[in-house]
């Protein structure tokens, strides 16, 4: 007997898998899957599948040509080795790849174990497209926001323990015709929840649906709450500064939705990507609570940023988050590395002003420009 081994994440089977998986067939009289877990995807590539486990399993598990799905423990590159076990000693096994999934790694460890290795050509069906989960997910992607913080610090219970008056952050859901990074201040973790709860589709800005996206990413038993300006920023369709005292969820919130004032957004404010934000950055957070009159100080700059929002002044604007950067790097002292520093200082001489988005430390900064500076990049504040 000949058995077929085939690995992959099959993400939203479409007409490239399909072909992929029949052809696979004929090389072989039984068809092994080795399917990649939701674990492996976060591992791998740093986000998880739209479709979970179950969901891929049920659907391959369906296909004429399957015979078998395994799901491995392991989450390493070498995963599939566990499709080669379990067959009788006169088995021949094949191992079939697409061109993407080739490596000279794959090829040497096949070679060493005796085992077939073909590489399939990314060929569409007749008279259908070549396409790819990546490519698809790329494209449905668009319709899904990302959100950043014009003003404030996301961590708004911890600098509000001590605040004699509400703190605030201001907070606006972008669009972006190129995928983001991650762990760059842009709330991706909470929009892959977004992802998987709406399968692509953002809902209707609802109070309702934000507080379905910001309980379904915090669960009974975490350790630590994602805020929930990631889940309001992601779900409204406005320019929103919400206010905390101490809370997780906000006590106050004003919308700017004019049409005319998130086109000034997009015309005036602007991307500029440093790098991921390390990993640790929550254990650098001082153990005592900052000072109230540095959150005064943080507090006035979110001020001035809704001020010039409101009166659409970009010289302001970007007055507004160099305070703001100032402030925050008073209450948590490393907020930023010295490699960041120059960058903010670099900007800052070609443009009004700029700050690190979400909790800093890199990523992406925000820079307030008459024009869009060089290096940098535009986005859209608007489903229109």
């Amino acid at each position: 007997m000949t058995v077929v081994v085939v690995t992959g994440f099959f993400d939203g089977l479409h007409h490239g898998h399909d072909q992929f998986l029949r052809t696979a067939a004929e090389y072989g009289d039984r068809l092994i899957v080795v399917l990649g877990s939701d674990a492996a995807s976060m591992h791998q590539k740093g986000k998880l599948p739209a479709y979970s486990t179950s969901e891929r399993t049920f659907m391959l598990g369906n296909h004429p040509s399957v015979d078998n799905v395994i799901v491995p423990e392991d989450m390493g590159p070498e995963s599939f080795r566990i499709g080669f076990e379990g067959h009788a000693d006169d088995s021949k096994i094949v191992f079939v790849i697409n061109t993407d999934g080739h490596s000279e790694s794959k090829q040497s460890l096949c070679e060493q174990l005796g085992i077939e290795y073909v590489v399939l050509d990314r060929t569409p069906p007749e008279n259908l497209p070549a396409t790819s989960s990546t490519d698809l997910r790329a494209e449905r992607e668009k319709g899904i926001p990302y959100r950043i913080n014009i003003g404030g610090f996301v961590d708004q219970p911890y600098i509000g323990q001590v605040a004699s008056k509400p703190v605030s952050v201001i907070v606006l859901p972008i669009w972006s015709d190129v995928a983001l990074d991650r762990r760059s201040g842009l709330a991706t973790s909470t929009r892959d929840q977004l992802v998987r709860l709406n399968r692509w589709v953002q809902p209707v800005a609802s109070k309702e649906i934000e507080r379905l996206l910001f309980a379904f990413e915090n669960p009974p038993g975490y350790d630590y709450l994602s805020g929930s300006m990631d889940a309001i920023g992601l779900t409204t369709h406005a320019v929103i500064r919400i206010s905390y005292d101490g809370d997780f969820w906000p006590c106050e919130r004003e919308e700017i939705t004019a049409p005319e004032a998130l086109t000034w957004i997009e015309q005036h404010l602007f991307l500029y990507q440093t790098g991921r934000r390390p990993d640790g950055l929550l254990s650098t957070m001082p153990k005592a609570p900052p000072h109230d009159t540095e959150l005064q100080a943080l507090g006035s700059a979110v001020d001035a940023a809704w001020t010039a929002i409101q009166t659409r002044d970009t010289a302001s604007l970007g007055a507004s988050l160099r305070l703001t950067f100032e402030a925050v790097q008073r209450i948590v002292p490393n907020f930023a590395p010295a490699e960041l520093c120059e960058q903010v200082e670099n900007l800052n001489a070609r443009s009004h002003g700029c700050c690190p988005l979400g909790a800093g430390g890199g990523g992406y900064l925000l820079v307030a420009a008459d024009d869009c500076p060089e290096g940098c990049q535009s986005f859209r504040a608007s489903t229109d």
